[in-house]
């Protein structure tokens, strides 16, 4: 899947209203996406590429008694984590620039990998 940045870069003498010029990519609206490469050279889109994730997740429950219950889990058990939100050759002028403002797009997984918890349910 592939999910666009805002672009909030452009480049000086870039043909205006083209790729990277004055006055579109520089206004972080999402139009025309393109941010500087680590040279400070050229410009890039701003395209965040990521791949397939698969999780996977553990319940238990026990009846400790009529109104008593205890659980345990554990969600994302083999820690998995989604791709990094980076643009190849623009790493430092696109950090955090993703739709959730941080490293990650946010994702169903989340950004932290396993947890693992329990619980007791008394019902009256």
């Amino acid at each position: 899947m592939t999910t666009q940045g805002f672009g909030y870069s452009s480049l000086p003498g870039a043909t205006p209203g083209g790729p990277g010029g004055a006055g579109i990519s520089d206004q972080g609206s999402g139009w025309d996406p393109y941010v500087t490469t680590d040279d400070g050279k050229s410009v890039v889109q701003e395209n965040f590429v990521h791949g397939g994730k698969v999780t996977s997740d553990g319940y238990l429950s026990y009846k400790i008694s009529k109104n008593l219950v205890w659980y345990a889990g554990v969600d994302n058990i083999f820690n998995v984590h989604p791709d990094l939100s980076i643009v190849p050759n623009a790493r430092n002028a696109s950090a955090y620039d993703s739709e959730s403002g941080g490293p990650f797009d946010a994702v169903q997984m989340g950004f932290d990998g396993k947890r693992i918890f329990s619980k007791i349910s008394i019902n009256f």
